[in-house]
């Protein structure tokens, strides 16, 4: 599970694809209990990176996160806290579901 989000961390090597998660965000730590994976992130994780909307940035962990057999749920937290709404429009303190609405579909 570490991996994933470290590789998410890292971004794209494609030019002119963008992260979706902000350059200094650092992982403090990735556990999983109960088919739920905590995602613990630093402060870096809110600061504003490239435009990309929340929901892109929540999805690009949560989707991959859940590719993970017997990963079902993730729940983002920011040094420990789950209080917190990113970006202005949500709450971390859902533990969130695959949104498979959010995927772009190659051809």
């Amino acid at each position: 599970e570490k991996v994933v989000v470290e590789q998410l961390l890292a971004g794209p090597t494609e030019n002119g694809v963008y992260p979706t998660i902000p350059k200094d965000t650092k992982v403090m730590s990735v556990t999983t209990k109960d088919g739920v994976c905590y995602v613990n992130l630093d402060s870096g994780f809110t600061a504003q990176g490239y435009d990309v909307l929340g929901t892109v940035t929540i999805y690009s962990i949560v989707n991959s996160l859940t590719e993970i057999p017997g990963i079902t749920g993730v729940q983002i937290l920011v040094n420990g806290e789950t209080a917190i709404t990113y970006k202005d429009q949500i709450s971390l303190e859902t533990i969130f579901q695959r949104n498979q609405e959010i995927v772009e579909k190659g051809d």
